[in-house]
């Protein structure tokens, strides 16, 4: 089985330098370390920012996405115990992976204080300071968020290929970002469920593990009714003669 098992990514409408910040304070997400993928069953490192590819979201247009992270819990999922390729990737418009790899090349991204005139400077503290005033989310933006899982491999011993699409937009009526939406709705949903008894686990569990079945169920449905919609696509082949 191979699955990519995010293409997610939030920004703002048409802003071609690809990202506005739409929460976090005055900091851009710009990171210095690496992520993994899954290559042959097993995690491997690799470069973040690497892997572009373009993609395509219905009524969005193009967009690309690369390597972010692939947490590497989710092979302890029964679901993906049987997993061969996977990848996590981040979505934003085009050319961005591109320009913050510049970034990340000249060391701007560094935490460790340099001496620049006697002062000591993090080069990340001095560019969140000069990238803000171009970065902010002025009055009137709007932001989206784009999410998609594709996992192909086998069933009942035939190829399969599952996709799910989820597109969310600024809420004009009620003046809530989407990401405010996709964040905080979900986290409330899943508040409810733990105040009403149903969500019973304890301790550090990562979400995969507890919201399942009626749960998983439970929270899509919800999502719904506030215009959250998960799309799933399926693509059967036929196995071949004689199989």
């Amino acid at each position: 089985m191979a699955a990519r098992l995010a293409g997610f990514g939030r920004f703002v409408e048409n802003w071609r330098a690809g990202y506005k910040i739409v929460f976090g304070g005055r900091q851009m997400p710009l990171r210095d370390f690496d992520g993994h993928t899954v290559a042959d069953g097993k995690l491997q490192k690799v470069t973040r920012y690497s892997g572009v590819e373009p993609t395509t979201y219905a009524g969005v247009g193009e967009l690309e996405a690369w390597h972010e992270n692939f947490m590497p819990w989710l092979l302890d999922l029964d679901a993906l115990k049987g997993l061969k390729m996977g990848t996590q990737k981040t979505v934003r418009w085009p050319g961005y992976a591109a320009k913050v790899t510049v970034l990340r090349e000249l060391g701007l991204f560094s935490e460790q204080p340099i001496d620049v005139d006697g002062i000591q400077v993090a080069p990340k503290k001095l560019l969140d300071a000069v990238l803000y005033p171009h970065v902010r989310l002025e009055e009137g933006e709007r932001d989206i968020t784009v999410f998609r899982v594709e996992v192909v491999g086998e069933k009942d011993g035939r190829p399969r290929r599952y996709k799910i699409d989820m597109v969310d937009r600024f809420d004009t009526v009620n003046d809530f970002t989407s990401m405010a939406r996709t964040t905080a709705f979900t986290g409330a949903i899943v508040a409810r469920m733990i105040g009403s008894g149903d969500l019973k686990a304890s301790g550090w569990v990562t979400p995969e593990r507890v919201i399942t079945g009626a749960l998983f169920t439970k929270l899509v449905k919800e999502l719904a009714a506030v215009g959250m919609i998960f799309e799933m696509t399926t693509e059967k082949t036929e196995a071949l003669t004689g199989a």
